[in-house]
């Protein structure tokens, strides 16, 4: 990868403003957790072993035993786990930031990336972007390949600056781009 210091800076400023939704708060989170290959593979393994579950307990209450309904009955806790409980604590967490709404602004320099938000401001190096993965309509920029940062391509006003912040990030960045879902 080339270093910062030989990659010229873009000839126009590269620049993007959104404001956070929770669309793009679930897309980082869902960007951490499809990061890590342990937890890749068994999102559908769970659901795989749910449906065995439930169809075991269906059998199971069919001849009578008393295990068929405990078998439905955990089958039903975990799809209540995945569609109601887990969802409620996501939007929790993300009322209680109180991001929704608030204006972010990306821009792109020689010497990295700096985001504003609310009352934040932030600068990162290039040595301290780690990865880039194109995510959903957006990309995910990796900080020390533990900290997700989704930028949406609706950030953009030319969906071309969307290709040029790609391409200048992944010029900069230390590793690689790694396509996700």
């Amino acid at each position: 990868m080339a270093q910062h210091a030989e990659t010229p800076a873009p000839s126009a400023a590269i620049t993007a403003r959104y404001q956070l939704s929770y669309a793009d708060y679930l897309a980082t989170a869902d960007a951490h957790v499809l990061r890590k290959p342990r937890w890749r593979r068994p999102r559908w393994i769970h659901w795989v072993l749910t449906a065995v579950i439930f169809l075991m307990g269906l059998f199971l209450q069919v001849a009578g035993s008393v295990f068929g309904a405990l078998l439905i009955g955990g089958a039903i806790v975990v799809l209540a786990l995945e569609f109601v409980i887990i969802p409620y604590v996501r939007r929790r967490a993300y009322a209680k930031h109180q991001v929704d709404g608030a204006d972010v602004a990306i821009a792109l320099g020689q010497d990295g990336l700096r985001v504003a938000h609310a009352a934040i401001s932030s600068h990162v190096e290039w040595s301290g972007i780690t990865g880039l993965d194109r995510f959903r309509d957006g990309v995910v920029i990796w900080f020390r390949m533990r900290h997700p940062f989704y930028v949406p391509d609706r950030a953009f006003e030319d969906p071309g600056d969307a290709a040029r912040f790609r391409a200048y990030v992944e010029e900069n960045a230390t590793v690689a781009p790694a396509e996700n879902p």
